[in-house]
């Protein structure tokens, strides 16, 4: 019951931002697409039917390509379909996974500054120097191409940069009364951190993390467009349009409709931060 009433809440707050809420829709746009996509795709994702289709082009065996076929004759409705279960599987994970390292460092650096702070603070320095997209090729040349390594790696890039936002938010609340009184109590800094100074930094974190996983999306996308994403013939929007390319001119619905599904899902997720930064400021 109080999850559902949370959600309520999050829905009602929302409706005060026209710009969140548009970011919402379309965010649960992908989010309803990923769960029935068994249901939506017309066939199957992995399969060759017939190659090189136009949009709009009937299958002899039944059913209409309507987005087209790609160079093996796969359906590209179908694999954009699926393919938003890879995108909303793997992004939240490795953006989940990247707060849960910066989140733990930001707050020890934060709170117990001195010598803790200084080194966390030149690991992220040193990690940061990186490009990042550099970074990314060369852990994954490194590790391999796969849904794990694509998490270990946006973990080990972005963490640092989320472990900045998480120290400067601590270094400010550490100073508060209730902080304070916490400490009188004896509390241990476990709690002090997890349960004083965390849950009142979350405001700024969760705007953020909108932020973050659309450039997860955009990550994922890229290192499948580099033949460094997921292995085929899973189906992967960056891999379809780094196949779409090579025939552009001739048929440019094989890049295009990946190119739409991207910039729309990471559209939604800039403007849900945004209707979350207005609600913030109002309050």
């Amino acid at each position: 019951m109080s999850m559902l009433k949370t959600t309520f809440n999050a829905i009602g707050l929302l409706r005060e931002s026209t710009v969140g809420m548009i970011g919402a829709i379309i965010c649960l746009f992908w989010v309803l697409v990923a769960l029935f996509a068994s249901v939506l795709a017309p066939f199957d994702p992995v399969s060759s039917l017939v190659p090189m289709q136009k949009p709009f082009t009937e299958n002899p065996a039944g059913g209409v390509f309507w987005f087209g076929t790609d160079l093996l004759g796969r359906d590209i409705l179908s694999r954009i379909i699926y393919g938003t279960q890879t995108v909303l599987i793997y992004a939240p994970l490795a953006t989940f996974t990247a707060y849960v390292v910066g989140i733990v460092m930001g707050l020890a650096g934060g709170y117990y500054q001195g010598k803790v702070d200084t080194f966390l603070s030149f690991v992220s320095n040193v990690i940061l120097s990186f490009p990042v997209l550099v970074l990314y090729i060369l852990i994954i040349a490194t590790i391999g191409a796969s849904g794990i390594n694509i998490i270990l790696a946006v973990t080990f890039a972005s963490a640092p940069g989320i472990f900045r936002i998480v120290r400067g938010l601590t270094m400010d609340l550490r100073n508060r009364e209730y902080v304070a009184a916490a400490q009188t109590r004896g509390e241990s800094a476990l709690w002090i951190m997890f349960v004083e100074i965390l849950p009142n930094a979350r405001g700024p974190l969760i705007v953020d993390a909108c932020l973050r996983m659309g450039y997860v999306i955009i990550t994922i996308g890229v290192l499948g467009f580099l033949g460094m994403g997921l292995p085929p013939p899973t189906p992967d929007w960056g891999s379809m349009i780094s196949d779409g390319r090579k025939l552009f001119p001739v048929f440019p619905h094989m890049a295009i409709f990946p190119c739409i599904a991207i910039s729309s899902l990471v559209l939604g997720l800039n403007l849900l931060s945004d209707g979350l930064r207005e609600i913030s400021l109002r309050d």
